[in-house]
């Protein structure tokens, strides 16, 4: 009994590490100037079973008025490194979209889509942490 309740307890902590990889700091790929954007990707405050991310830093530009602001809203967590049916927003566009994101390795393809999926733009971060 006690091993079966050991292997029940290390399957979810291991599950629950697997999600929260997403967590942490990442770069966006470069903008038209050169400069990135560095967002902290968190669970969301208000309903912490979803994933959130807020632009922390504006590095190689002039403009760093996003900062502050969140870019990933309300992202469910789908397991094996995907998540989805949150929002993004796009600072060039000042727009949010649906979004999607999948994490492989120390990358996180991040795309967001309009027309129900069937147009998306996306990029790929890079983990800082």
């Amino acid at each position: 009994m006690k091993k079966i309740l050991c292997i029940m307890l290390s399957s979810i902590f291991v599950s629950g590490l697997a999600q929260a990889d997403v967590f942490g700091t990442w770069r966006t790929a470069e903008g038209d100037s050169g400069g990135y954007a560095v967002v902290e990707i968190a669970p969301c405050e208000d309903n912490s079973s979803l994933v959130c991310g807020t632009i922390t830093d504006i590095v190689d530009s002039d403009d760093t008025s996003s900062i502050g602001k969140q870019i990933i809203a309300d992202m469910k967590i789908l397991g094996d490194g995907k998540y989805r049916g949150g929002q993004i927003w796009a600072p060039d566009e000042d727009k949010w979209y649906s979004a999607r994101m999948v994490l492989d390795g120390a990358t996180l393809k991040v795309s967001g889509c309009v027309f129900g999926g069937l147009v998306c733009r996306g990029q790929d971060w890079t983990a800082l942490n």
